[in-house]
């Protein structure tokens, strides 16, 4: 019997891999779990950021922003975020080269 196919979310073709990536961290234990656009965080009075990923580990939460391009008013919401919602860990995830994944941690605005 063969095994069912994983419904990986995304809306782009980068999503839906790093969505098989997080799924094969998950399978190997690094990750607790992972939810694709899980929730919106207000970050203004009509702004709004939704992240591509949620990551649950055993020591925090982690936002993962995947982006092919990054546009300016992107960036800047970003931040906001870190600023905003401390609690959390902001990622922000490019697609490498042979497969990697290049990760910068997205810091708060001091």
């Amino acid at each position: 019997m063969k095994p069912l196919p994983i419904e990986i979310p995304g809306r782009n073709k980068l999503e839906k891999e790093y969505g098989q990536y997080l799924a094969t961290l998950k399978r190997a234990g690094e990750i607790i779990d992972f939810r694709y656009e899980p929730f919106s965080l207000r970050i203004g009075h009509s702004a709004w950021y939704k992240p591509d990923f949620l990551v649950i580990k055993e020591d925090c939460f982690e936002l993962h922003e995947t982006k092919g391009f990054m546009r300016e008013a992107a960036n800047v919401r970003l931040k906001a975020c870190a600023t905003k919602y401390p609690w959390f860990r902001f990622l922000l995830i490019k697609a490498g080269k042979k497969g990697q994944w290049n990760v910068k941690e997205v810091l708060s605005e001091d």
